[in-house]
C-alpha cells in the first residue's frame, strides 16, 4: 500500500493509468509508514480525515466532527467510493476468494469520542442517533457508552493517543470475534454439505 501511495504504481501486473486514477480519487493531503506496536499507513485527506492502515489488515477512518451524523456520512462516502476501489484493484490479482467469505458485510461501528461530556449530553447524542444504550462503563479518565451501532468514550482526562489506543483494540477484537464466528458458520455449513455427499 505504502509503495502505491509513494510511487502510483504496483509490482503486480495492474493498469498504470488506472493506479494513477486511483492515486489521485484519494485525495490526499500527506502519507506516511509509522510503526507502533505494529506498521501502520497513516494517510491524511485534502478535506480532515485521517486512515489509519494496520499491516494486520485493520484499517480505521476518523475526523475531527463539527456535525457527528454529515462526518459519519463523509466517511462512509469516502470508504466506498475513494478507499475501498482503490484496495479492491490493488488485491484484485492472486487466488481467488471463496465465495462464501466474499459475501460477508461487516457493519462497522462508530466511535464519538466526547471531551468532558455531561451524562445529559451522552443521553441526548444516543436519542439523536436513536441508538438505546445497552452497556456503559466508567473509569476516572473516561467512560464508554455503547448503543447498537455506536460507541460513546468520554475522555475526562485520557490523552488522545490512550483512547485511539483503546479504540483500535476494540475494532480489532470485534472484526476477529466477528471473523471466527463466520469461519465457524462456514465449516458447520460445509460440513452439513459433505454429510449430504456421504449419504
Amino acid at each position: 500500500m505504502y509503495d502505491f501511495l509513494d510511487t502510483r504504481t504496483s509490482p503486480l501486473d495492474l493498469n498504470k493509468k488506472k493506479l494513477a486514477s486511483l492515486h489521485a480519487n484519494l485525495d490526499l493531503d500527506s502519507f506516511e509508514l509509522k510503526v507502533d506496536s505494529i506498521e501502520y499507513v497513516e494517510m491524511i485527506t485534502c478535506n480532515g480525515i485521517r486512515i489509519k492502515l494496520f499491516e494486520d489488515g485493520l484499517i480505521l477512518l476518523s475526523r475531527s466532527a463539527a456535525k457527528i451524523k454529515d462526518d459519519i456520512g463523509v466517511l462512509r462516502s469516502y470508504n466506498k467510493e475513494k478507499l475501498s476501489p482503490v484496495l479492491q484493484y490493488l488485491f484484485s490479482l492472486g487466488a481467488p476468494i471463496p465465495k462464501e467469505l466474499v459475501n460477508v458485510e461487516t457493519i462497522y461501528p462508530y466511535f464519538v469520542v466526547l471531551q468532558k461530556a455531561k451524562p445529559k449530553e451522552v443521553k441526548d447524542l444516543l436519542a439523536e442517533f436513536e441508538e438505546s444504550q445497552t452497556f456503559e462503563f466508567h473509569k476516572k479518565s473516561f467512560e464508554i457508552y455503547r448503543g447498537d451501532k455506536l460507541y460513546l468514550i468520554n475522555n475526562l482526562s485520557e490523552s488522545d493517543r490512550m483512547i485511539e489506543r483503546l479504540i483500535e483494540e476494540r475494532v480489532f477484537i470485534r472484526e476477529f470475534k466477528g471473523q471466527i464466528h463466520r469461519y465457524l458458520n462456514l465449516h458447520r455449513f460445509i460440513w452439513e454439505r459433505i454429510a449430504e455427499v456421504k449419504e
